[in-house]
């Protein structure tokens, strides 16, 4: 049979894993609406992600679960050790097989993905193809996961069962033995993450030590994989086997990557005291000039933890220092002081600055070949134009460069996230709130472990202007999130919720959020300053002026919009131009004086028009 062919003209359907698997509905349709009712729709997500739609697995998981008192709770501890599941299979499928081929079952369970030479170097059989066809032909939980059908994996339930039963009935040498080997083979087929798992797991600490330190700034710097790169460096720690130099550098900028900014501190005080006694131990020059290039890097760190920190000004300060000294860095450090620098220009609305400096970042990133430097490039490319209120300059760049992203780091990327919450701001300025409302989920669900204070006030910003004002739920999650950064975060904050109260008539909700900041329905003479960063500022002033024309108190507000007027044109801020343009014909409104409100409304539509400002 000429197998291609026929598939070309349509005579042979084939019937695979894909075709017997139940859908999502499907698996809901199965257990049926009281037990749906009773694990909810997560609940319901669990079963089919588990189960990967197994009829059969789903059914057992419809009597196991429906059997219990708290079937939620249950849910949570089925698997493939589950009492029925493995006898079901013990039964079923593994009584099928010759001793060698149960045998050789029990020895690639651990492996996540496998081909046949990683299982013949692994296992040490040379009956490995044979036994992996056979498997196949059988038809027995064992789905390929690249199109040409030379990479593999077990079904997750079978998976776990055979886990299970090689623990209780494999010996451990054996098992360690397959581990190590399984290391090895994916070291030298740079397959660096399973190695570092397959030698963890079997304990082989030397050359789980060694790969990582090969691994460290391909898995941080260029791919941001920073909470699998912690756990294993922590995992380490905790057996007293500390990886090298470069893995423990690339420790530090991980635990600051993902905001956990104490550990991060101390880690590096640990590191430059380890660095100082090696250096002062160090015979050859070569060595000494190793270990003080190493402290250079740590430098940057310290400078971009500042930077993470909130203490903007000392950052960029520190940073041009770095700069000014500097000599052949390395290309990533480069890009990181550049851009602290263009973080506090952008803040600062000096623009021109900032995109000076960013231009200087792009130029080092290149060299770099990091696709997460290059993630962290287009956030803050994308800044200065939010700032300014050209969003439909910047929209699509970010949209585009979102799916570049998605597609080599994979949706769950912090760095994504970030770039979500940016684009979600432009968005929803633009009127698109459909795409603004996806982009906020994907965003919102890394904004605790990732992100800067200016990148997620634009995401807050974006949410509550979709908030239709209804519930709580919203601005708890937001607090939450703002919890998790400094201050000025959680300012900026209760400043948009005033904002958005307001612009949905419920003064009286405004004035007691504005209240928790210092802010009351009067123009305060000089406004309670949280910190010096400019756009903290601006928009504290822009809360209070909303608050004294929505209280009718718009004498006192007068003047500070002529001054914010004036400063916004001079910075180049169209989008705060557009919004004290509307104030203007808000009070105008109020006065009764419709010539000069049609003139302020005139102004707003002409400077929002070209800049796609729709909302």
């Amino acid at each position: 049979l000429d197998l291609a062919r026929a598939k070309l003209e349509g005579q042979i359907r084939q019937i695979g894993y894909t075709e017997l698997s139940l859908n999502r509905g499907e698996v809901a349709e199965l257990l049926g609406p009281e037990l749906d009712a009773a694990i909810g729709s997560d609940g319901i997500d669990a079963v089919a992600q588990q189960t990967e739609g197994w009829p059969a697995a789903v059914r057992l998981a419809q009597i196991v679960l429906g059997n219990a008192e708290r079937p939620k709770e249950l849910l949570a501890r089925f698997s493939g050790s589950d009492e029925d599941l493995a006898a079901l299979l013990n039964r079923q499928v593994l009584s099928g097989f010759a001793p060698e081929v149960r045998d050789f079952l029990l020895a690639i369970a651990p492996l996540r993905t496998f081909c046949a030479d990683l299982c013949r170097y692994a296992t040490g059989s040379e009956g490995a193809e044979r036994h992996l066809a056979l498997l196949l032909r059988r038809n027995v939980f064992v789905i390929p996961v690249d199109r040409n059908r030379t990479w593999y994996r077990l079904h997750g339930l079978f998976r776990q069962f055979l886990r299970n039963e090689a623990e209780r009935g494999y010996p451990a040498d054996r098992r360690r033995e397959v581990l190590i080997r399984a290391a090895e083979w994916c070291e030298r087929n740079d397959d660096l993450r399973d190695a570092i798992d397959y030698a963890l797991a079997a304990q082989a600490w030397e050359t789980a030590s060694r790969v990582l330190d090969r691994s460290a700034a391909s898995l941080v710097r260029d791919r941001g994989d920073v909470f699998q790169f912690i756990a294993w460096i922590e995992m380490l720690h905790r057996h007293r086997h500390p990886p090298g130099w470069e893995a423990e550098y690339w420790y530090v900028w991980a635990l600051v990557l993902n905001r956990r900014y104490d550990d991060g501190r101390k880690q590096i005080a640990r590191l430059a005291h380890r660095l100082a006694d090696a250096r002062a131990a160090a015979a050859a020059d070569e060595e000494k000039t190793k270990l003080a290039d190493l402290q250079r890097r740590l430098d940057i760190v310290k400078i971009c933890l500042d930077i993470f920190t909130d203490h903007l000004a000392d950052a960029h300060a520190e940073a041009a220092r770095w700069l000014e000294s500097g000599g052949a860095d390395d290309p990533f450090d480069v890009t990181a002081a550049r851009l602290v620098e263009s973080v506090h220009l952008s803040s600062s609305f000096r623009f021109a600055e900032a995109r000076e400096a960013m231009q200087a970042a792009q130029t080092s990133a290149f060299q770099t070949r990091s696709i997460y430097a290059q993630g962290w490039i287009v956030s803050l490319n994308a800044l200065p134009s939010i700032l300014e209120g050209n969003y439909a300059q910047i929209h699509p760049e970010l949209s585009t460069a979102l799916v570049s992203l998605h597609a080599a780091l994979g949706e769950g990327a912090g760095i994504c996230g970030t770039v979500a919450l940016l684009d979600a701001h432009c968005a929803v300025e633009m009127g698109l709130d459909d795409d603004a409302r996806q982009l906020l989920a994907l965003g919102m669900r890394s904004s605790k472990a990732h992100g800067f204070v200016d990148a997620v006030a634009c995401g807050f910003d974006a949410a509550l202007k979709l908030w239709d004002g209804n519930g709580a739920t919203l601005l708890a999650q937001l607090r939450d999130v703002a919890g998790s950064y400094p201050p000025r975060l959680a300012f900026m904050l209760s400043c948009l919720i005033v904002r958005r109260l307001l612009r949905l008539g419920r003064t009286d909700a405004a004035l007691i959020e504005a209240a928790r900041i210092g802010l009351g329905a009067e123009m305060p003479a000089s406004p309670p300053k949280p910190d010096d960063v400019p756009r903290t500022r601006d928009l504290q002033v822009a809360t209070a002026i909303d608050l004294a024309v929505a209280t009718g108190r718009t004498r006192s507000a007068e003047p500070s919009i002529a001054d914010e007027t004036r400063r916004a044109r001079a910075e180049g801020r169209i989008g705060r131009l557009v919004e004290l343009a509307l104030a203007e014909t808000a009070i105008a409104a109020q006065a009764g004086h419709t010539a000069a409100g049609n003139r302020f409304l005139t102004r707003a539509v002409s400077l929002a028009a070209p800049r796609g400002i729709v909302r």
